[in-house]
């Protein structure tokens, strides 16, 4: 089994304390800015803006969007009256802040043992700032842009959800097809590093200096440097992430819209509907399936067990949908937003029931006896698979940024 490693970045590859680096941003950010912003508004608007960042739920907006949607109009400009000057900054004034930070040398030899191991790396940061924001601090780490050993980076740009929810590592791992194996998060917050990624199923790697043990072996901590020699002392097995969890499954249920949404962007439109072979769904009869699905199978189901004592629950055969309901001739975008609607209605359904609710009993045609959190477990497993699907579609169709 590969082993797909999810490693933090700032104060975990590279020393990087918020509390002096947060200042010496924003000093140069406002700097740039004066000509067209007063510096305390513009402070303030990029401390509202950044929190409305934090707090996003929406899976059809990306991060960048979302606070761009509220930064803009706060300042009084427009979007593209400032790309340039904002381009500008993070290519040649961003670079400057290199001082602030630390380099780490054990951060390149943990990843090129990785590398060597054959481990899939990420890098799950929070996605707080732009891509050329994230490269830089990249290559102050030691890895310089046209040798990256990474499948992922998360960014701004390309992510709708941040740290410390969830659904920002069931988003991460979305984006990679949902990979098979163990999984492990690497990162140096107690918080926003490994109890989310905890409550996301995921083992862990806490990088402190102070170890704390674990009685479960999933979990652990120490330098930086101890990473590799503990994976080498784990069993794979002992690795694989337990999603079963009403926090994982919630996660899941969260981020497939957002990962639909961000294959969507990847491929040209014309695409959407063609084939990988006659068997292999295009990216619009996945949405499309994703929609009915949830319209017609997954939200009249867990209502009717939240509603009912111990109903039954027929079985549904949505396989044959693709064809009798000419998918590939639909709409693909209004079947995201169709989908993206359903979905947070079952997603909403979820974040108010009690925790007793998960264990509501069903009678299922198929499965026979079944629990309301089983039932989701079936829901986040058929989601996965089908991201799994579009992950394939889009390797096939589109050219690594990276």
């Amino acid at each position: 089994m590969t082993l797909t490693l999810l490693l933090d970045l700032d104060d975990t590859l590279i020393g990087n304390k918020l509390d002096s680096f947060l200042p010496a941003y924003t000093i140069a950010f406002s700097g740039h800015l004066a000509p067209f912003v007063e510096p305390a508004q513009l402070f303030t608007a990029l401390t509202k803006s950044t929190q409305y960042v934090f707090l996003n739920q929406r899976s059809d907006n990306t991060l960048m969007e979302v606070f761009n949607e509220d930064f803009y109009p706060s300042i009084g400009w427009r979007e593209e009256q400032l790309v340039e000057t904002l381009d500008e900054f993070y290519t040649n004034v961003f670079p400057t802040l290199q001082g602030v930070t630390q380099f780490r040398p054990g951060a390149v030899e943990m990843v090129q043992g990785a590398v060597q191991k054959g481990y899939r790396i990420g890098i799950a940061t929070a996605p707080m700032m732009p891509r050329k924001a994230i490269l830089h601090r990249l290559t102050w780490a030691g890895f310089p842009p046209g040798d990256l050993p990474f499948e992922l980076i998360s960014s701004m740009e390309a992510f709708h959800y941040t740290k410390p929810n969830p659904a920002f590592f069931a988003e991460f791992l979305g984006q990679m097809g949902w990979p098979e194996g163990p999984v492990v998060m690497v990162g140096d917050d107690q918080s926003a590093d490994i109890t989310s990624a905890c409550q996301m199923g995921l083992s862990t790697f806490w990088v402190t200096p102070n170890q704390v043990r674990s009685p479960d072996k999933r979990h652990t901590s120490g330098k930086l440097e101890d990473v590799l020699p503990w994976l080498d002392s784990v069993s794979p097995e002992q690795l694989l992430p337990d999603l079963n969890s009403p926090s994982a499954l919630l996660a899941i249920l969260q981020s497939t819209p957002a990962v639909m949404d961000h294959f969507m962007r990847e491929i040209p439109s014309e695409q959407w509907s063609s084939r990988l072979a006659s068997d292999k769904w295009g990216l619009g009869e996945i949405v499309c399936h994703l929609r009915d699905v949830d319209s017609e199978v997954n939200i009249p189901r867990v209502e009717k067990i939240l509603r009912e004592i111990n109903p039954f629950i027929p079985g549904i055969d949505s396989d044959q949908w693709a064809e009798e309901r000419q998918y590939p001739s639909q709409d693909c975008r209004q079947a995201f937003q169709d989908f993206n609607l359903t979905r947070n209605i079952l997603v909403s359904t979820f974040e108010k029931v009690e925790s007793s609710d998960w264990w509501r009993q069903a009678r299922h045609a198929i499965l026979g006896p079944i629990r309301l959190q089983e039932l989701v477990g079936i829901i986040a497993s058929h989601d996965r698979l089908h991201i799994q699907q579009a992950h394939q579609f889009l390797q096939a169709n589109s050219t690594p940024s990276y």
